[in-house]
C-alpha cells in the first residue's frame, strides 16, 4: 500500500514538475519579459514564413511571451539584417538570417554592416536541401550521366537560375565546378517561367526546394537527378545525393537566427535552447520535414562555425564567377 501511494505521488509531483517547466524556462534569468520580434528578410507566406512561424509558435509557448514576426524583404537580406544590427542589443529584435548572409561579403562591393561582427549567432533552424531536376532536354537520368553529357556536349547544360546570387543559382555553379563539366546559367525574374521552359525543354536543369517542383516530379513530368544535402532525405529516401556522383560536394539554403552582437551571452543561450527544443517536438518535426526541411539545431558557437564556413565556399564561387550583385 505504501509503495503504491509512493508511486502515485512520484507520478504526480512528475506532472506538476513538466507543466511548470515553461514558466521556470521563461523566468529564470528575467528574459524574456515582453514579445520577441523576429525580422524576417523575405514576404510572407513561403517556405522561410513555414519555418519561423512553426518554430516560434513552439519558442513562445516555452519562453513564456509572444513572438511576432516583422517583415523587411528586398536586398538578398541586407534590408533587414541592417535594421537588426542597429536594433538595441536586449534579445528583443532577432534576424531570421538565410544564405545570402554567408553571400552577400563577396556578392556586394560594400554592405552598411560588418558580416561578423555586428551579428552574434543564436542557432541554425534548418537547412532546405535542393534538388536538381532535368526535363527531356538532355538524356541524364543521374548527377554521372549529366556530368559525362555535358562534358561531351559543351553548352548543352542550360542551368534555369530564378535568383542569381542565391544558393540555387551559385549551387548549381558549385556542382559544375567540382564535377568538371561546363554549365550555362539562363537568368529569369522568377521560378514559375523557369519551370515552363524546363519543362518545354528550352533549359536542361534547374535546382531549387523539393516544394517548387514535387507537383511535377509526382506527375512524372521532370526526373529528379539528386539532392544537394550531403546525405539522403527523408522526403525522396530513394534519390542519391549529388554528392555520391561528387565527392564533398553539398550546397543548401539554411536559415538562422542572429541577433545584435552586444546581445548577453544569457538572453542568446535562452533562445538557442527555445528554437533547440522546438525540434525535439514530434508534431513541430513532422510539419517541417513534409515541407522539404532538414533539422539543424545548433549551439551559437556551431552556428558561427557554419556561417563563417559557408562564407568560405560562397567567397570561392563568387570569385570565381565574376558575380556581383545587382549586375
Amino acid at each position: 500500500m505504501k509503495k503504491t501511494f509512493s508511486r502515485a505521488l512520484i507520478a504526480t509531483v512528475a506532472l506538476l514538475v513538466a507543466a511548470a517547466m515553461p514558466y521556470a524556462f521563461a523566468q529564470s534569468t528575467g528574459y524574456p519579459v515582453k514579445p520577441i520580434t523576429v525580422v524576417v528578410p523575405v514576404p510572407p507566406g513561403g517556405t522561410a514564413d513555414f519555418l519561423i512561424r512553426t518554430m516560434s509558435q513552439r519558442a513562445s509557448e516555452l519562453l513564456g511571451q509572444p513572438v511576432v514576426m516583422q517583415y523587411k524583404p528586398g536586398a538578398a537580406a541586407v534590408i533587414a539584417s541592417q535594421a537588426v544590427a542597429q536594433a538595441p542589443a536586449d534579445g528583443y529584435t532577432v534576424l531570421l538570417a538565410y544564405t545570402s548572409h554567408a553571400i552577400n561579403p563577396a556578392a556586394y562591393p560594400t554592405l552598411p554592416y560588418d558580416t561578423l561582427k555586428a551579428f552574434a549567432p543564436v542557432s541554425l533552424l534548418g537547412k532546405v536541401p535542393m534538388v536538381l531536376v532535368t526535363g527531356n532536354a538532355v538524356p541524364a537520368k543521374t548527377v554521372t550521366d549529366l556530368a559525362n553529357y555535358g562534358k561531351s556536349h559543351p553548352g548543352s547544360i542550360t542551368y534555369g537560375a530564378s535568383g542569381l546570387g542565391g544558393a540555387g543559382h551559385l549551387g548549381a555553379e558549385l556542382m559544375a565546378m567540382m564535377g568538371g563539366f561546363p554549365l550555362t546559367t539562363v537568368p529569369y525574374k522568377g521560378g514559375s517561367e523557369a519551370i515552363l521552359d524546363l519543362l518545354a525543354g528550352r533549359i536542361a536543369v534547374m535546382q531549387d526546394s523539393y516544394s517548387v517542383f514535387e507537383q511535377h516530379i509526382n506527375s512524372g513530368s521532370l526526373r529528379v537527378l539528386g539532392v544537394s544535402s550531403a546525405g539522403r532525405q527523408e522526403f525522396l529516401p530513394n534519390v542519391p545525393a549529388i554528392a555520391e556522383a561528387i565527392p564533398g560536394y553539398e550546397a543548401v539554403a539554411w536559415w538562422g537566427l542572429l541577433v545584435p552582437a552586444a546581445t548577453p551571452r544569457d538572453v542568446i543561450d535562452r533562445l538557442s535552447a527555445a528554437y533547440a527544443k522546438a525540434w525535439q517536438d514530434p508534431e513541430t518535426r513532422s510539419k517541417l520535414v513534409k515541407r522539404g526541411w532538414e533539422p539543424a539545431g545548433s549551439t551559437p558557437e556551431a552556428f558561427n562555425d557554419f556561417i563563417k564556413s559557408e562564407m568560405t565556399k560562397w567567397t570561392t564561387v563568387v570569385k570565381k564567377i565574376n558575380f556581383q550583385a545587382g549586375k
